[in-house]
């Protein structure tokens, strides 16, 4: 007898999804459902068997929420999984979940396969009504291959301040959050509540992966007293077009004229650099033999104010092959533009991978001068629990008159909705493995159907 082929392989594995996707679906999710019929009969039990009624009754409950257990989701899908890679991809080497897995996805992004996504609106991070903290909370869904991260939990998850500078943090703007989702349902037959848990801090310039990345390092032919640098030589770390000169590059220390002080920083040598005509400012990462996470997703962001000194023109900041673009005319206060300008696949190494990399400031002046406070080169935080993957996080200032540190009990909420089909294979694999999703796609384009 031949090896079967794909088409077999995968038909048969769509139908021992449904198995258990349609005693799932009677369990909890139908019309006319077991728990809710569970809920109907319990008021209704009397006299003296009524316990062993009940008893039965919820035996019976329990019965079926094994049946759709992730224990009994793995058994059955493992022999599918193995048959994948034996037969279809040829690995005939692989025996552990984890590796199989992540063989066939490779093999469906390879050769361009897919199934039905989950239809989910990732939702996007809110601050409380009232938060102290001049903060943002920024979320990636996507993949380094380009595909929505569906192994998450649809649940509402919170985002709350713990630790804050009085109580324990290093310093302003490094401040501890947990992130929590709502709490696991009672058995497998209700699928809500993520149980997630994971500590998250507040971003500086001293997390930066470039080095003088607040510019508090330079040199300069007088000494610093107060205000402004003008006699500046050198700014450590940068390559600098026009070189470093007073005429184009100065510093501010004033305290009205500085965003915040990092951690590791004092009051007395926070600067703000001050560009006083077109000029270009770059840092390779090889300068500090600096590497980079090709499963990690970076994001790059800038803190800068054209109000303080009329700036206008146009500023363009890159993180390898890809920019972001700001017309600078009337912003007012401190603003934090991110690079890439939406978080996506531009996020993902893979995507804005150079020779030689480097971070480049690019700003073309119309008019007065642009003061710059911080640039963060930060990887995000990936939050991941018992039930999958919810995506990574970045918390970074935002745009603002004047920064304000977080404070205890500040706070971000999201909900994670389906709003589109619900893919069957997707989810109950999702469910099953936690945090592995197949590539996806919605309406065309499918090549491993639901049954």
């Amino acid at each position: 007898m031949g090896l079967p082929t794909r088409a077999q392989v995968e038909s048969g594995w769509s139908n021992a999804i449904k198995l258990i996707d349609q005693t799932w679906l009677y369990g909890s999710k139908n019309a006319t459902n077991f728990v809710a019929l569970l809920q109907t009969l319990q008021p209704l039990l009397f006299g003296d068997y009524s316990a062993d009624a009940a008893g039965t009754a919820q035996a019976l409950r329990s019965l079926l929420a094994g049946a759709v257990s992730r224990p009994v989701i793995q058994t059955l899908m493992r022999p599918f999984m193995k048959m994948y890679c034996q037969d279809v991809i040829g690995r005939t080497d692989l025996t552990t979940d984890a590796a199989m897995l992540a063989e066939i996805y490779k093999f469906f992004v390879d050769n361009r396969l897919r199934v039905t996504g989950r239809g989910i609106t990732y939702g996007t991070p809110t601050a409380k009504a009232g938060n102290i903290g001049t903060v943002q909370l920024t979320r990636l869904t996507q993949d380094r291959k380009n595909f929505p991260i569906e192994s998450c939990m649809l649940d509402a998850k919170r985002c709350r301040c713990i630790v804050d500078q009085n109580t324990g943090a290093q310093g302003q703007g490094a401040e501890t959050w947990y992130l929590e989702g709502q709490t696991p349902g009672p058995d497998d037959l209700i699928r809500s509540g993520s149980g997630l848990t994971q500590n998250i801090t507040g971003l500086t310039a001293d997390d930066s992966k470039l080095s003088n990345a607040d510019f508090r390092n330079f040199t300069a032919t007088t000494p610093v007293v107060g205000g402004l640098t003008t006699t500046l030589t050198d700014i450590t770390d940068w390559t600098c077009s026009p070189a470093v000169s007073g005429t184009t590059y100065q510093l501010d220390n004033l305290a009205g004229k500085i965003f915040r002080v990092p951690p590791s920083n004092s009051l007395a040598n926070c600067y703000s650099l001050v560009l006083l005509a077109t000029a270009l400012m770059t840092q390779k990462l090889s300068l500090r033999n600096t590497k980079l996470d090709l499963n990690t997703p970076y994001n790059l962001a800038i803190v800068w104010n054209r109000q303080i000194a009329a700036a206008s023109g146009t500023l363009k900041i890159r993180m390898g092959n890809t920019e972001t673009v700001v017309a600078v005319a009337a912003q007012t206060g401190w603003q934090v533009t991110q690079c890439p300008p939406s978080r996506g696949w531009s996020n993902w190494y893979e995507v804005f991978a150079q020779d030689d990399l480097q971070i480049a400031i690019d700003w073309t002046s119309s008019g007065g001068s642009l003061y710059i406070a911080e640039i963060l080169l930060v990887p995000g935080t990936p939050a991941t629990s018992n039930f999958g993957m919810d995506g990574w996080f970045w918390m970074l200032p935002n745009s603002t008159a004047k920064w304000a540190a977080p404070r205890v009990n500040d706070e971000f909420n999201f909900s994670d909705l389906v709003t589109g089909a619900d893919g069957k294979n997707q989810r109950t694999m999702a469910y099953g493995f936690p945090g592995f999703y197949f590539p996806s796609a919605v309406g065309s384009g499918i090549t491993f159907s639901d049954a």
